[in-house]
């Protein structure tokens, strides 16, 4: 019944916090031992890459280079490699301390579009 040619796959809400930590994770999990995971993140002037960026504890982060778009707005390139084999068994205990601030650094990102809508009305 899925596979019909009309079918209209579900949608659900998936936080970015979520996405990041998950995204982290499969690369974790899949990558070749040194392989490396690259991706774009975008950032306001206050996203601070220590506590803002997630982690994974098999991945080792190996370069990060901001790119500004705008007066408050950029975007940042991640590099991470695979520096340590990935146990299944601690797979909850890697997606809990994706973000040494918790889910909510991630939402930085979830919310930049409000905040360049906000910062425009007060100009």
């Amino acid at each position: 019944e899925e596979h019909r040619y009309d079918h209209i796959a579900q949608t659900k809400v998936y936080a970015v916090s979520d996405v990041m930590a998950d995204l982290l994770d499969v690369a974790a999990r899949t990558l070749v031992m040194r392989g490396r995971l690259v991706y774009i993140i975008p950032s306001m002037t206050d996203f601070d890459p220590q506590s803002d960026l997630p982690q994974h504890e098999c991945l080792q982060l190996i370069h990060i280079r901001y790119q500004p778009l705008q007066i408050e707005l950029g975007r940042r390139m991640v590099t991470m490699e695979k520096v340590k084999e990935y146990d299944i068994m601690q797979r909850e205990n890697y997606l809990a301390k994706a973000y040494a601030n918790g889910p909510e650094a991630a939402e930085k990102c979830a919310r930049i579009r409000e905040r360049l809508l906000g910062a425009a009305k007060l100009k």
